[in-house]
């Protein structure tokens, strides 16, 4: 989890609100696509010189967007560093110096404070159509919920991790469902699209970049500009990788 010197932002395509020079300028209101990745080394991608990892649509990415490459993230754990990038102050400033710590009776009661405004809530103010996809791990009660954080539209998980092969770990929730436990481990539990479960059936990687693509087409249609944070959880924990893609390291 501890990840010291690396980045968890692997690529920010991140544009700015412009401020107009005069008074009667019109304001500029680009597209705004975030792509934050979770425990992934600095030159883990291809156009920061790996050798061995073959990201060619990351390098498409940061050759025609923005890539910071001395921006450090203000903690090494996962859920520290999103409310850091959130809410633009260091999370222990607000009392989230670690990740969130689960009770006796399942996860924690608490979640990046509602007194915090957020990006999304900035930009969704301003007319932006938002979405997040992917990991949240900001709290999961409803009050911390994407949807009541300035997204619109969220697909993905709450908590800090999760399992990739749903023939896996969809099984695996149902039996626990079945015996009657309430207490689940998060890397189990289905996808939820704004507060409904969703049975996927796609790796979660795939999973992601498709319902990306979603939110993309769907914003096309809308006179708004948009602003999707995409969060993979890959490569965080579990190792899990398609048979294609390990073919590539013999």
């Amino acid at each position: 989890m501890r990840m010291p010197h690396h980045f968890n932002l692997l690529i920010t395509v991140l544009c700015m609100l412009l401020c107009p020079a005069l008074a009667h300028a019109e304001v500029s209101r680009p597209n705004i696509l975030l792509i934050f990745v979770d425990d992934l080394g600095y030159a883990d991608v291809g156009f920061n010189g790996s050798p061995d990892i073959v990201t060619p649509e990351l390098d498409q990415l940061a050759s025609g967007g923005v890539v910071f490459s001395s921006a450090y993230v203000v903690h090494p754990f996962c859920g520290p560093s999103r409310m850091g990038l959130f809410s633009g102050r260091y999370p222990h400033e607000f009392g989230a110096p670690f990740n969130l710590p689960e009770t006796k009776d399942g996860p924690s009661e608490l979640g990046i404070p509602e007194s915090e405004t957020l990006v999304s809530t900035v930009l969704q103010r301003a007319g932006y159509f938002t979405g997040a996809i992917g990991k949240w791990h900001m709290g999961v009660k409803p009050q911390y919920h994407p949807n009541n954080r300035g997204f619109e539209d969220f697909y993905g998980f709450l908590g800090g991790g999760h399992c990739y092969f749903p023939s896996q770990y969809l099984p695996k929730y149902e039996a626990q469902v079945k015996a009657g436990n309430t207490r689940i481990w998060d890397y189990l539990k289905p996808m939820e699209h704004n507060g409904q479960e969703i049975r996927e059936t796609e790796y979660l990687t795939d999973a992601f970049s498709r319902e990306a693509c979603r939110f993309i087409r769907q914003a096309s249609g809308d006179d708004r500009p948009f602003f999707l944070y995409l969060a993979y959880n890959a490569p965080h924990t579990p190792l899990e990788a398609k048979e294609e893609d390990m073919a590539m390291f013999p």
